[in-house]
């Protein structure tokens, strides 16, 4: 199950990839940065590719995103997730 989770300051939501997101009252949506985590079994690519797709319907214009960082969890000795950090950079002025 792949599974993202969005951090805007002190708050996390976290939702399976068929729940749609909500932003809170306080985060603005049409401008600005996003930290994002994104999870697959099969890639970081994918982990990545989960984040932004899933986080899309709740933001406004997104222009790009930057990895911060890739990790993974380990059981048994075998890789069972991927993690890609992301920060979603949107449109200031939402043109």
């Amino acid at each position: 199950m792949k599974k993202i989770i969005i951090i805007v300051s002190t708050l996390i939501l976290v939702a399976a990839i068929a729940i749609p997101l909500a932003l809170p009252a306080f985060a603005s949506p049409s401008g600005g940065k996003i930290n994002v985590v994104g999870t697959s079994s099969v890639s970081w690519e994918e982990a990545a590719k989960t984040a932004i797709e899933t986080a899309a319907p709740s933001l406004r214009d997104i222009t790009g995103a930057e990895v911060k960082k890739f990790d993974l969890t380990v059981a048994d000795g075998k890789v069972t997730a991927y993690r890609a950090y992301l920060t979603i950079i949107t449109n200031q002025d939402g043109q």
